[in-house]
């Protein structure tokens, strides 16, 4: 078993890294993995975080079970049902949840689609494995931890698109489109499980009115060589806050070396917790 340097691990209470974790910004991650810790896991989630991982059981039921729509949304809801619309954002939350309520199975039944497209000719269709997969990188401490999707011909990663609130539309709704070309961060992601899996990578994307899928056969993000070039920018993303994690005396020295910027989208937390991170950096 590999000895990590305690320097990391003083600050680190899982000694592992994750592509989500890496690509926020240092700021972010430092309070929520080094100061929060495991207080994170019971920061609020939004309608659209909920939705998106019912989705993705409604999809399993359809994809790896054979169910039909109706009950793979049966198999989603249970994660809708148990949704709290955030404190500090109760009335969108909630209008939010009713909304995406109408629309979810229809974001299955693509997001089946959509994952039946990218894994056409696969023998066997593999769900999220109940233990973690690994990846390494050279100089680098820490390992990168991921649980991929679905595996057969391809890895494939899904990922959903809600509508907005905007009261200049006539539903009060405005829908999210697909994109045009896979997000950097999903990029990221996706290039990480397929140097875990030696399959090549596929990111499904599913809203209401339909998916797309990017493969390496019809995206230049996803190439062998732009995933590559993807997972070396984020191996050095971990690397220099290894850096900063043996440079530092200890938690409150570690803080004085990031400038945090509250002004960011990224910091969405509630007003209570944003105070407490301000007091951090205080």
């Amino acid at each position: 078993m590999k000895i990590y340097d305690d320097r990391i691990l003083r600050f680190m209470q899982s000694p592992h890294w994750s592509a989500s974790a890496c690509n926020q910004p240092t700021d972010l991650w430092a309070f929520k993995y080094i100061y929060l810790g495991e207080r994170r896991k019971t920061l609020e989630s939004n309608a659209r975080m909920t939705f998106g991982i019912a989705t993705q059981k409604g999809a399993d039921a359809m994809v790896l079970q054979g169910e039909a729509i109706d009950e793979a949304v049966r198999h989603a809801m249970p994660k809708v049902d148990r949704h709290e619309p955030r404190s500090y954002d109760i009335e969108r939350d909630t209008k939010a949840v009713e909304y995406y309520r109408d629309i979810l199975a229809d974001v299955i039944r693509h997001a089946d689609t959509g994952i039946r497209e990218a894994l056409e000719g696969s023998n066997l269709i593999e769900g999220e494995p109940k233990k973690p997969l690994w990846v390494e990188f050279d100089d680098v401490e820490l390992p990168f931890m991921l649980f991929p999707d679905y595996t057969g011909v391809r890895v494939v990663d899904l990922k959903t698109r809600w509508p907005s609130h905007d009261k200049r539309a006539k539903s009060g709704w405005k829908t999210n489109s697909l994109p045009k070309a896979p997000t950097y961060p999903h990029v990221q992601q996706i290039a990480l499980y397929s140097r875990a899996t030696q399959k090549p990578p596929a990111l499904v994307y599913a809203n209401a009115i339909g998916y797309r899928v990017f493969t390496d056969e019809n995206c230049e993000e996803l190439s062998p060589a732009s995933c590559t070039a993807a997972l070396k920018r984020l191996a050095g993303r971990a690397r220099a806050r290894e850096a900063l994690m043996r440079a530092a005396d200890d938690r409150d020295h570690l803080f004085q070396m990031i400038e945090p910027d509250f002004s960011s989208f990224m910091w969405d937390l509630s007003p209570e917790m944003l105070d407490e991170a301000r007091e951090v950096w205080r």
